[in-house]
């Protein structure tokens, strides 16, 4: 390394200042430039360090871009062409810039090309996945690790729209639901696991969950933001006219939409990721110097509200109505001062009249302030959104005081779901070993997604809900165990492998709840009660898709012997998995 020949220190005789032996490269460093000599002082900068460590910039790959978004070619075509810089990217071009994987946007046609490219490049990987033969715990495996993990770098970022979203969505149903009918809805393959799902990310919930990491310093800010902190803070202040981010945060009714009601951008994608979460229905307390400064219409019941409010509402806030007395609660009076306009006294008058005649209801947390204070009273004096904050149920103790993962905020956002089979048995079932007709054929009893005869002609597939073998209806306990060779072959097979007193109904039953207790006796030591029914079901299975589609006899003597010889197969390749 040497000094510049115009540094101070330059010394011709001896330039050299250290001698070291440098090779990397810095790929897309990114400069701000105002004007044109801002772009001199730039091209200087880089030929000095260019000169001082034997660097070379590749001018002909650099990419101009407008930041306001006006075509300005012509005041910088002049100087760019001299340095060999011939992209330039405006809101004229289709295309976005591209940079560390991030598109920079101006328009909506290049948002459009640029999630059409992410559709496209999902839509070939699933067709190229769609040729393996996958059970469907494989296929949701496949979605999430494979598939859906190639766009939520972007996602975490880049604004999305919901039809966007949808398109993505979309791919994914059409990849789970291929070679699979009756259909199992899209809420079982995103139920979670333990509960009967597939555990499939929500493409949309997923977003969220991503983009709460930019929520999350504003909701809780830190002793020392982050400058990124610093810049969405004022970007939602600005857009609401709001002193305090967190309100138009935690209450909707305060935010402003202005022209951008129709459009998808990064306050938009926060005020989404925001309003998904859960709150407990459990009193907030407040402090009044917090309640003053609320707007007035956060206090109000708008279910409740018969009334239609003023349109100045949205400028007014409670102290303009309530005013404080020490150890007393707020006493409704309305703030008179010279200085306000007309039409907002107007509306003042019109709102504290409402509030009077019973017009309009007042919001649970804020009739708390209007009672003699407690003992528990919140009394401090610093304005403090926290009683709110701490309202969102994250099923921990350091709410938000900790960095929330996507995993915790999915689990936050959805609704209590229950299962009528324990989760144990599930997670069991999950852990199981099994090739993927073990697993379709029972897993698809469960959902209720056999293609029985009596669903086929619901859907006005079949001309008959009949059984083809015994002419009673068809449903799925009938399909897979009470028509009569089916009854045939599961006596056949309690008789061989199962203790005697065990029957057809306890087996219906086992399957059912995923609880095998009941029947777990077995008179071959070589294999469980477990793998005996499991194979039962998937034997029938391929006997009755081949009288269906083959129009091979069912004959129940030919599939009990097949399901001894693959229980025997089983046993053996059990066997050979020891020796190894």
């Amino acid at each position: 390394m040497q000094y510049a020949t115009d540094h101070r220190n330059y010394n011709a005789n001896d330039p050299l200042v250290h001698v070291s032996k440098i090779l990397c490269y810095a790929d897309d460093a990114f400069v701000f430039v105002q004007d044109l000599p801002d772009l001199a002082r730039l091209e200087y900068h880089l030929d000095v360090y260019c000169n001082a460590t034997n660097a070379k910039i590749n001018y002909n790959k650099v990419e101009a871009i407008s930041l306001s978004g006006q075509n300005t070619w012509s005041y910088w075509q002049a100087r760019l062409s001299e340095m060999n810089i011939t992209k330039f990217t405006s809101n004229m071009d289709s295309n976005p810039v591209i940079y560390l994987g991030f598109p920079l946007l101006q328009t909506v046609q290049q948002r459009e090309v640029f999630i059409g490219g992410i559709v496209d490049n999902l839509r070939t990987a699933t067709k190229i996945h769609s040729v393996r033969s996958l059970s469907v715990v494989g296929k949701a495996t496949v979605l999430n690790s494979l598939i859906l993990s190639k766009c939520w770098y972007v996602l975490r970022v880049t604004p999305f729209a919901q039809s966007n979203v949808q398109a993505i969505q979309s791919i994914c149903a059409k990849f789970l639901r291929k070679g699979i009918f009756p259909v199992i809805p899209w809420a079982t393959w995103t139920k979670p696991k333990p509960l009967g799902g597939l555990g499939v990310l929500d493409v949309a919930l997923q977003q969220s969950a991503l983009y709460f990491r930019w929520v999350q310093p504003l909701l809780h800010p830190s002793d020392s933001p982050h400058i990124l902190d610093l810049m969405l803070i004022m970007l939602v202040n600005k857009q609401n006219q709001s002193a305090h981010v967190q309100v138009p945060l935690l209450f909707p009714l305060t935010r402003t939409t202005g022209l951008t009601k129709q459009r998808t951008n990064t306050v938009t994608m926060i005020y989404k990721s925001v309003d998904r979460l859960k709150r407990i229905h459990e009193p907030v307390h407040l402090n009044i110097a917090t309640a003053l400064i609320l707007p007035v219409k956060v206090i109000l019941q708008p279910s409740v509200t018969v009334s239609k409010m003023p349109i100045r509402a949205t400028q007014l806030q409670v102290k303009d109505f309530y005013q404080p007395n020490p150890d007393q609660p707020l006493q409704l009076e309305a703030r008179k001062a010279p200085t306000i306009p007309a039409d907002i006294r107007r509306a003042c008058k019109k709102i504290l009249k409402q509030i009077n005649e019973n017009k309009v209801h007042i919001q649970p947390y804020f009739n708390l302030m209007l009672q003699p204070p407690q003992d528990g009273t919140n009394r401090t004096t610093d304005i403090s959104f926290k009683p709110f904050i701490d309202s969102y149920d994250f099923s921990s103790q350091q709410g938000l005081t900790r960095q929330i993962s996507t995993r915790t905020f999915r689990t936050a956002c959805i609704e209590a779901r229950t299962s009528t089979i324990a989760r144990s048995n599930w997670n069991f079932f999950w852990s199981l070993s099994l090739n993927l007709v073990h697993r379709n054929v029972i897993y698809r009893f469960l959902t209720h997604t056999i293609p029985t005869k009596r669903l086929l002609h619901y859907f006005e597939i079949a001309e008959s809900p009949l059984c083809p073998i015994c002419g009673n209806e068809e449903n799925a306990v009938h399909l897979l165990f009470l028509c009569s060779s089916k009854v045939s072959i599961w006596k056949a097979i309690i008789f061989e492998f199962l203790w005697p007193t065990v029957s057809i109904g306890d087996v219906i039953q086992a399957c059912s709840s995923l609880d095998f207790e009941n029947i777990k006796y077995v008179s071959k030591s070589y294999t469980t009660a477990l793998m005996v029914v499991l194979v039962t079901l998937g034997n029938i299975w391929r006997a009755q898709v081949r009288m269906i589609f083959h129009s091979t006899p069912f004959i129940w003597i030919d599939v009990v012997q097949q399901i001894k010889n693959e229980l025997l197969q089983l046993h053996a390749q059990t066997e050979i998995h020891k020796q190894l």
